[in-house]
């Protein structure tokens, strides 16, 4: 059986602004609640595994803002503690600088992204655009829940 034809529900952040339908990826069942860490999890397992969607535009006005700054800095620290964690970032902030910000703030931004990738986790992936970004995390949530089928013998 291919990966695409089991049916995978996640969860996704009753937050997000702007939810992945995860279309033409297989049977995939989205439900909206209010997850404890990420956008993106599996049911009965968001305390192990957590996927965070950010735009680019999203990832500087979070660095850049110090409120905005601490609150992803302590959702990164819960990421850290999880079996599989994850920092989708839809296009790639190296090349990219959203209006109205300047090659200043993206020094800054990538300083503080190059100081994040260091720890050991959440991992960061920077994919150009959004598709590519919901395939990744759909991709990587899936990965995880073979894992854990593995794990308890359902597979």
């Amino acid at each position: 059986m291919s990966i695409a034809t089991v049916p995978l529900t996640i969860l996704a952040d009753d937050r997000e602004g702007a939810p992945y339908g995860f279309t033409d990826l297989g049977e995939v069942h989205v439900i909206r609640q209010r997850l404890p860490t990420g956008d993106y999890s599996l049911p009965f397992l968001t305390d192990r595994v957590a996927a965070s969607r950010k735009s680019l535009l999203d990832l500087y006005q979070t660095v850049l803002d110090p409120a905005r700054r601490m609150r992803f800095e302590k959702e990164l620290a819960r990421m850290a503690l999880m079996e599989a964690a994850c920092v989708v970032v839809e296009g790639e902030p190296h090349l990219t600088i959203p209006y109205p910000y300047t090659l200043a703030h993206r020094h800054v931004v990538m300083g503080r992204v190059k100081w994040y990738r260091e720890r050991e986790r959440p991992e960061w992936v920077a994919i150009g655009g959004r598709r590519g970004a919901e395939i990744v995390t759909y991709s990587f949530l899936m990965a995880f829940r073979e894992r854990v089928n593995r794990e308890v013998g359902h597979v």
